[in-house]
């Protein structure tokens, strides 16, 4: 016997052969309709989207969901456009359409999480839609760590606990990867034969370190659909940290972070890039994963104190050598300068310099060095002065 789910999941694809083959079926009933825009929105099939709401404006011209789903496809940065259509239906209430006026509204940040936040005080989100309209409403204002503060209230409130978990791991999977991984957890023992759940859990156990957690959520992942192209992805990813690395020689702690600190970074997200690698390394039992991008976080933060706290304190004994860029180094080096420590910053820099010289044979290999040299002398001559100019960044210098 069928589920509800596999039921419209039925429709959904008998709706996208119907389209291709250009017999589209005019029995589709409103909801059926309604239904098949949502889900093709889920997958991103902007295709199926649009073809559910011709259809719909042909057989039910008055439905006010289908209008809604209407404005929804509209880019909320087209202003005029979106302001144009919620001129024609300015009588419509409810709270997707609050949703999609808040969108129109060009908020600036502030503005958008108290407008947000009266919205979650004064309504109780009871279809699916709904939450994850709500979601994106957050996503949109980029409102990120106000929700982070406010998760558990928005989960409580959502008719659909699944839906809430699902949508709030989502939002919190860069701000902070221990909450995320804990709702997805829920949402797989409430659903536990959801592959897609599996793996994001499986993801998430990675940006955090967890490497056989993550191997062992995709093998369910694995076991629910067998043939999913993505999942035997991920699931030959796993295997290869698990063997020491990835298949085009990078570390494998670089595969797994540096896109994704990347991204964070690229939307000037830096808490969400410290706070990511810092639970991976935590989660990595002390090692210095990605060590060189998270100093470069916490220098250009001005957190000299946290660098040097990170690059001392206790490592377990069988932890592998440290891996760093020599740019990295010179900034730990730059670090002990700052913070009044002139001795060790001296030492440190002379001793890398002695290391690099030791170990740097080629020109390319040279020439990389060249400029972390001009740092690293201008921190041994500094150190030796018990002075330092902060006008004259070692580490500027050294990029110039």
């Amino acid at each position: 016997m069928m589920t509800d789910d596999q039921k419209l999941f039925d429709i959904y694809h008998r709706f996208c052969q119907e389209i291709k083959s250009g017999t589209t079926d005019l029995y589709y009933d409103e909801d059926d309709l309604v239904m098949i825009f949502d889900l093709a929105s889920d997958v991103h099939d902007s295709y199926a989207q649009l073809e559910a709401l011709m259809l719909g404006r042909r057989l039910f011209p008055e439905s006010e969901d289908l209008a809604l789903r209407q404005g929804l496809m509209i880019n909320p940065e087209d202003d005029k456009a979106l302001n144009a259509f919620l001129d024609t239906h300015s009588r419509r209430k409810g709270v997707l359409w609050d949703i999609l006026r808040l969108k129109a509204a060009g908020l600036d940040h502030d503005e958008a999480v108290t407008a947000i936040a009266k919205m979650l005080d004064d309504v109780r989100f009871t279809d699916d839609e709904e939450i994850i309209q709500f979601a994106e409403l957050v996503a949109y204002y980029e409102a990120h760590d106000w929700f982070a503060a406010n998760y558990e209230k928005f989960i409580d409130r959502c008719e659909y606990r699944d839906t809430a978990l699902n949508e709030a791991a989502m939002l919190l999977e860069d701000v902070d990867v221990s909450v995320a991984i804990s709702l997805l957890e829920e949402l797989s023992r409430i659903d536990p034969f959801n592959a897609d759940t599996w793996l994001k859990l499986s993801e998430q156990y990675l940006y955090a370190g967890r490497i056989d957690d993550a191997a062992s959520a995709i093998d369910y992942a694995v076991a629910i659909r067998p043939e999913d192209t993505a999942i035997a992805e991920i699931s030959a990813q796993i295997d290869r940290y698990k063997n020491g690395g990835a298949a085009d020689g990078t570390s494998s702690e670089e595969t797994i972070l540096t896109p994704r600190v990347n991204d964070l970074m690229l939307n000037n997200d830096k808490a969400g890039a410290l706070m990511l690698l810092l639970d991976f390394d935590k989660n990595r039992g002390g090692v210095y994963h990605n060590a060189y991008m998270l100093i470069q976080l916490l220098y250009y933060d001005d957190k000299m104190q946290a660098i040097c706290d990170f690059m001392e304190r206790p490592r377990p004994d069988d932890s592998p050598e440290l891996r760093m860029d020599p740019l990295s180094l010179a900034m730990y080096a730059a670090a002990l300068l700052r913070v009044g420590r002139y001795q060790e910053a001296a030492a440190t820099a002379a001793q890398y310099l002695i290391d690099a010289a030791a170990v740097t044979t080629t020109l390319l290999e040279k020439m990389g060095l060249a400029g972390t040299k001009i740092a690293l002398n201008y921190i041994i001559e500094a150190a030796h002065k018990g002075d330092w100019n902060p006008d004259d960044d070692p580490i500027d210098m050294s990029l110039t």
